[in-house]
């Protein structure tokens, strides 16, 4: 017995102003989980803005800003729905080499991809897990085909393939801005 005693280990106490690492360790899941629950409130209700704002042309948050031309085109000589991929994206095209500043083409353009840039530079950081930036891309592809039907079915624009492809390449370029930022966010929230 007094063998056991005299071989009892030295106390390893952490110095006065440093954290254990045992500390550490807990506090980095903590803040690691509170941003993750704090993105997904702030991603879902940008789910709800986009799917608002893109179906039924309309802002929900800030109304006045509705007069922004974001009404549905003239729907007369345009089919109900385009098929084609590329077909509306030229047309865009070709009206911004004829006018530089054509207000609607630059809206579609533009508008379809910057918009959905934020959920591929968000979403995967609330995510936890190596299918992060594949749930997302997913996430993104789900959002715009529900709007796209929902156009279709409620005849409150047009169905449009082009559309998609727009609204993936702004996740994708988010997916893209992502990665440095997921990687810098997890180092802070190491320290």
């Amino acid at each position: 017995m007094s063998l056991m005693a005299s071989t009892r280990r030295p106390s390893t106490s952490p110095r006065s102003g440093q954290k254990s690492s045992k500390g550490r360790a807990q506090q980095s899941p903590d803040k690691m989980r509170s941003w993750r629950m704090l993105l997904k409130l702030v991603g879902g209700l940008y789910l709800l803005v986009l799917y608002f704002t893109f179906t039924f042309k309309w802002i929900p948050i800030v109304h006045p800003l509705a007069d922004l031309q974001l009404r549905p085109l003239p729907l007369q000589d345009t089919p109900p729905l385009n098929l084609v991929p590329f077909h509306s994206i030229s047309c865009y095209w070709q009206s911004l080499k004829s006018d530089p500043f054509h207000h609607t083409s630059i809206l579609n353009l533009w508008g379809n991809i910057l918009a959905f840039v934020p959920l591929g530079l968000f979403m995967p950081l609330s995510l936890a897990g190596n299918l992060a930036y594949l749930r997302s891309l997913l996430t993104g592809f789900l959002l715009t085909l529900s709007i796209e039907l929902t156009q279709l079915v409620l005849a409150v624009g047009v169905w449009d393939i082009d559309d998609i492809l727009l609204n993936l390449t702004g996740v994708a370029v988010g997916l893209i801005l992502s990665v440095p930022l997921r990687f810098f966010l997890a180092k802070y929230l190491r320290e």
